[in-house]
Parts: structure tokens; sequence; C-alpha cells
């Protein structure tokens, strides 16, 4: 099947609402993987990739590049299988117009992907417990690359390799943090921005987006999908 449209999505704050159980399985990896009393929120993680926040968080606690590499593979075992082992479907909260939207979109033959700093099995549990995962068909994670933009790119490899005719004029990612609008900038895509995270409308219009909207359910598809 031929798709001439892309819509790339982020997880958290976007679709869903990020679960505290996800900052546990992080700050867990620190004293259980590198010994050291650390949490993420030493430092600004919204929006970033989990193996970034989980390397600057090391960083600025004084753990050596070396250390942090020759380990990051357990650091993702361990945050994975905590967070796995403690998320219920009782703790998705889909935000308002996300489902809605996503189903629009997938009847409408758009091709639909994932673009979340969220580590593989972290991300690929929320889809699934959500009622999500049937929808998406390409999807790229937080476990591998340290950058958002490296994960768009990621994702447009991969829906040109599943039938994705279409350009960049015809791809959109949305996303709620400055970080998916840079991403999408780097690689000359649209960015929908919302407003259903920590970041307001001013940090957006640097980039210049597409859209801006202060939930999903306020994106009106039929302009987009002409």
């Amino acid at each position: 099947m031929k798709y001439k449209t892309l819509f790339l999505f982020d997880i958290d704050n976007t679709l869903m609402k990020t679960p505290k159980i996800h900052d546990e399985a992080l700050n867990i990896v620190f004293k259980k993987v590198y010994g050291v009393d650390a949490n993420i929120d030493m430092i600004e993680h919204s929006g970033k990739c989990d193996i970034r926040i989980i390397k600057e968080v090391l960083e600025k606690v004084g753990i050596s590049a070396d250390e942090i590499e020759q380990k990051m593979e357990e650091a993702i075992e361990v945050a994975t299988s905590y967070f796995i082992k403690n998320f219920k479907k009782k703790d998705v909260i889909l935000l308002p117009g996300s489902l809605e939207l996503v189903k629009k979109l997938f009847n409408n033959n758009v091709l639909l992907g994932i673009v979340s700093g969220n580590l593989r099995g972290i991300g690929e549990r929320k889809l699934e417990l959500a009622g999500l995962s049937k929808y998406f068909k390409v999807k790229a994670f937080g476990s591998e690359s340290y950058f958002k933009s490296e994960l768009v790119k990621l994702a447009l490899e991969r829906a040109k390799e599943i039938g994705f005719v279409g350009d960049k004029n015809s791809t959109f990612l949305i996303g709620d943090t400055p970080y998916d609008a840079m991403a999408a900038k780097e690689n000359g895509i649209k960015f929908i921005g919302v407003l259903t995270g920590r970041y307001r409308e001013d940090r957006f219009r640097e980039f210049k987006p597409f859209l801006l909207v202060k939930s999903l359910k306020d994106i009106k598809l039929e302009k987009l999908l002409k």
C-alpha cells in the first residue's frame, strides 16, 4: 500500500499524560546500575530522549563517559523491566482528542508513526495498554539515539520502506515540547505543537510551527488532508 501523508506523534503529554512510574523507572537506574544518589529532576528533562536524560544526570554527578556508556544497556534493561512490571492499564490517561484523531487519520489511509524519547520497551508498553499500538506502523524510540532529530530521520527512513511516497510537505510531527519542534525543523517537516505539556505558546514561536493548538481535539483534519 502507498501512503501520501505521514503523521508522526510524540507520546508523553501529547497522546497521553506521562505516568509517574516512568520517572521512577529512570530514577532507580542511578542507584541500582551506577551506585549514585541522583534523580531526573536534577536536569531539565521534559522532551529529551531517555538515554540522554540518564547520561546528563550521570554527568552532573561526576560519572565518566566510559562508565555511562558501558552500563547503558543494563540501565535500559533495568528501567524497562521496572516500568513493564509496575505500569498498569489504570495508569493510562489519554489526552483529549488523541484517540479520536489517531482513528480518523488511520481511517483516511494516513501513515502513522511514533517518534518518542521513551525507551522502546516503555513506549511500546504505553501504546499497548492505551489501545494505540495497532494504529502505528512506524516507530522510533529514545533508546536508539540521544537526539529527537535523529529519531525523526529514522522514522522517515522506515516510513519510505513501507510505502510512504509523499514528501516533507506532507509529513507532520505532533509534539508538546521545543525538542519536538526543533526535530521537525531540522528535518524540514511540518510541526504541530500541542499545549498539553509544560511549555506555553511563546516557547514554540521561534520554530514557526505550522499549527499550534491547545489540545488534539482542536486539529481540523479537513484543512490538513486536502
